[in-house]
C-alpha cells in the first residue's frame, strides 16, 4: 500500500503566506507546525487550517540550541500520538517540494531504507573528528571547548578549507603541515581523540558530574554522528528516536552542546534505524559563516538535477521567481501561486532553468 504522509514543520515566525504555501503544497497530506513560542503567530487563512495542526505546548526555540532540539522530539512525540502516518518527513518555511509529493510517495512505499538525511559518523576519519570535535564533545562556552577549538586550529592552520559534505562544511587544511607545524597537529590530534574517550560530563551550569553509561545508545562520544536536522523516517524509526532521546542520560549528553540538533538528530537516526537512505532534501551551498544560500536560478536548477524532493534554502517572499517555479514543478494548485498568478519573472526563470 502506498506510504501515509505526516509532515512537521519548524516554524520561527515567518510570514503566513510563506506558511500557507508549503502547507498547500504539502495537501492533502497533514501538517504539523512548531511555532517558536518566542514569537507571535497571526492565524493561519481558514482554506487550509482543517489540514494543519499545532505542537502544544509550543517551545521557545533559538539558533541550533537544546530549544529547537527538543521542539523537533516533541512534535514528533505529538505526531506518533495522534496521526496514523508510515512516513514522517520534517521540514522548515524555507524548504518547498521541487517534484510532486506523489513521487515522494512512491520513492518511500517501494524503497528499503527506514530514513533518509544527509549525515555521517563524527568518527568516519581525521578531518571529521577534528572539525566537529570543539562541537560534540564539550559544552558551549566551556573551558574543555575553548581547548578543543584551540586543538582544531592547531590541526588544521590558518583558513583552513571549507569542503560541503552531505549538507555539512568539513574542513581540510590547506597545505601539509611541516615541522613544529606538523607536531602540533599531531599533539592535536592525540589530545583531541583522548578528551572524545572521556566519558565524564557536565551539565549547563552546574558542576555535577554525569557517569554516562557505556552499554547505553549512542553515548559514547565516538558513536556519534553529525549531519542536517531535515530527516524523513518510518514510523519505527520515530518510535524509536522518542524512546532514546528519553533518557535522562541521552539529555545530559547532548542538552549543552553548540548546534545540537546537527548531533542530536542525526545520532538518534544513527541508532534508531537500520538502513539509511541519502536525504530527500537538496540543500544549497553554504556561505561564509555555514548557513545556506538563498536559492537562484542557477541553485534551483542544481536542485531539480539532484533527483530529490525537496529544496532549501528559499527566498521568505511569496511571489519569489524560484519559490513559483518550484511550487508549479511540484504541480500545486493554483492558488499556491499567490494573487499575481502566472509572473512573467516566473516564466523568464523557468526558461533558464531549462538549459
Amino acid at each position: 500500500m502506498p506510504a501515509k504522509l505526516q509532515f512537521v514543520v519548524m516554524s520561527s515566525g515567518e510570514d503566513n503566506r510563506i506558511l500557507s504555501q508549503l502547507v498547500d503544497a504539502l495537501a492533502p497530506w497533514p501538517v504539523l507546525i512548531h511555532q517558536d513560542a518566542s514569537r507571535v503567530r497571526p492565524p493561519l487563512p481558514s482554506v487550509i487550517a482543517s489540514q494543519v495542526q499545532w505542537v502544544r505546548p509550543a517551545r521557545a526555540t533559538g539558533w541550533g540550541d537544546w530549544g529547537f532540539a527538543s521542539a523537533i522530539l516533541q512534535s514528533i512525540t505529538q505526531a506518533l500520538r495522534e496521526r496514523p502516518f508510515d512516513y514522517l518527513q520534517l521540514l522548515s518555511p524555507s524548504c518547498l517540494p521541487i517534484r510532486p509529493i506523489s513521487d515522494l510517495i512512491a520513492h518511500v512505499s517501494q524503497g528499503t531504507q527506514d530514513h533518509h538525511v544527509d549525515a555521517f559518523a563524527l568518527d568516519r576519519d581525521r578531518d571529521t573528528r577534528m572539525s566537529f570535535a570543539w562541537r560534540a564533545y564539550a559544552p558551549t562556552a566551556s573551558e574543555r571547548q575553548k581547548l578543543l577549538s584551540r586543538l582544531r586550529r592547531w590541526y588544521f592552520g590558518h583558513e583552513p578549507e571549507l569542503e560541503q559534505q552531505l549538507s555539512m562544511s568539513v574542513m581540510h587544511r590547506r597545505q601539509e603541515a611541516m615541522g613544529v607545524d606538523a607536531l602540533r597537529a599531531a599533539a592535536a590530534v592525540a589530545m583531541t581523540r583522548a578528551l572524545a574517550s572521556n566519558r565524564r560530563w557536565f551539565g549547563p551550569g552546574t558542576t555535577r558530574q554525569t557517569t554516562l553509561r557505556p552499554q547505553d545508545p549512542a553515548m559514547n562520544p565516538p558513536d556519534c554522528a553529525v549531519g542536517s536536522v531535515w530527516f524523513g523516517a518510518r514510523r519505527s524509526v520515530c518510535e524509536r528516536m522518542v524512546q532514546m532521546a528519553a533518557s535522562s542520560d541521552f539529555r545530559a549528553r547532548f542538552e549543552s552542546l553548540t548546534m545540537v540538533d546537527e548531533l542530536l538528530i542525526p545520532t538518534l537516526l544513527m541508532h534508531a534505524g537500520r538502513e539509511p537512505g541519502p536525504s530527500n532534501h537538496s540543500v544549497s551551498p553554504f556561505d561564509d559563516e555555514g548557513h545556506p544560500v538563498v536559492m537562484d536560478p542557477t541553485q534551483l536548477k542544481r536542485a531539480q538535477a539532484s533527483g530529490r524532493f525537496f529544496a532549501r534554502k528559499f527566498r521568505a517572499i511569496p511571489d519569489d521567481a524560484c519559490r513559483l517555479t518550484a511550487l508549479e514543478w511540484a504541480g500545486c494548485r493554483s492558488e499556491a501561486l499567490g494573487s499575481q498568478g502566472e509572473m512573467p519573472l516566473m516564466r523568464e526563470t523557468q526558461v533558464n532553468l531549462m538549459h
